[in-house]
């Protein structure tokens, strides 16, 4: 006759809720792992300290960047409303526009190069801007991104064609890999020596496909798991300010419902620069932002 131990019901009950409290903490400590590995991945910026009068709410600058992240593909102002994680407003800013800078006047994606940090005083001393968050990631992390995602459908309205990036759309409604979603936004077959409307037509491009996969993170984020998941497909390609960390960028690019709007340019006369028109300075001063009100100690 074999020997065996007779647990009570209620000792049963306080080992299975050690077991389960056990499980849980394991859990939580893969988790806290996985957490820290995810946030070790990620470069880290500071923000230049600008002097403007107080916007309504916090501004995000969220940009795609090459991968040597020395040109900004995407340019995106989001203001948050103080208090809240939903941005109020989403401005594609035009890589091309010219600003005024330290080192003079500049096309606002090549100041970049400098650093993120040149390109948030670009925006204080160009357009009033002054940048409280940044979120940047690099060419090969967004397309991988947007892998993670499924994918992302986009409606250029016309046919578009790039043979050294490797893509030749139809116009209309289609859904494209990350790869190509990242070579639409980089895109610089039209520039500023070329015609008024070929410039239009590239910063509609941009602001439509940006607007798709603003959205499509943002739906993809959706929670740990879903962050998780977007962080690891952009790897160490992420840069956030010191202020800024990844739960507080997951809200509110998960946030993110609306289009982007486009702000317009005027070409000079020799199609070589292209600056800031009436209308877009008009767009920013009703968000609150004032052209030569931010000024950046150093610059």
């Amino acid at each position: 006759m074999g020997l065996h131990a007779r647990v009570p019901g209620r000792d049963r009950a306080g080992l299975a809720l050690a077991v389960a409290g056990l499980l849980v903490l394991v859990l939580a400590l893969a988790g806290a792992a996985d957490a820290a590995r995810l946030v070790g991945q990620v470069k880290r910026v500071a923000l230049p300290q600008a002097q403007a009068p107080a916007a309504s709410g916090e501004t995000w600058l969220l940009v795609a960047a090459d991968d040597t992240a020395t040109l900004a593909d995407l340019i995106v102002l989001a203001q948050v409303p103080a208090g809240q994680d939903r941005p109020s407003a989403l401005l594609a800013v035009p890589r091309d526009l010219l600003v005024q800078t330290g080192e003079g006047s500049r096309r606002l994606g090549l100041t970049l190069g400098q650093s993120p940090a040149e390109l948030a005083g670009a925006l204080c001393t160009g357009l009033g801007v002054p940048v409280d968050h940044l979120v940047m990631v690099e060419a090969r992390g967004l397309a991988a991104a947007i892998d993670a995602a499924g994918g992302l459908t986009i409606d250029l309205g016309e046919p578009m064609a790039d043979a050294s990036a490797g893509f030749d759309l139809a116009g209309g409604p289609q859904r494209v890999s990350g790869a190509v979603a990242t070579a639409i936004l980089a895109y610089r077959g039209l520039d500023g020596r070329e015609a008024e409307t070929g410039d239009a037509v590239k910063t509609e491009h941009s602001a439509a496909v940006g607007g798709a996969v603003l959205a499509k993170l943002g739906e993809a984020i959706g929670g740990w798991r879903g962050l998780r998941r977007m962080a690891a497909a952009t790897g160490g390609t992420l840069t956030v300010d010191y202020g800024t960390n990844l739960f507080q960028a997951a809200r509110v690019i998960g946030a993110i419902d609306g289009p982007l709007q486009a702000l317009t340019v005027e070409a000079t006369a020799t199609q070589a620069q292209l600056l800031a028109s009436p209308q877009t300075m008009a767009d920013l001063a009703a968000l609150g932002y004032q052209a030569g009100g931010c000024t950046v100690e150093g610059l």
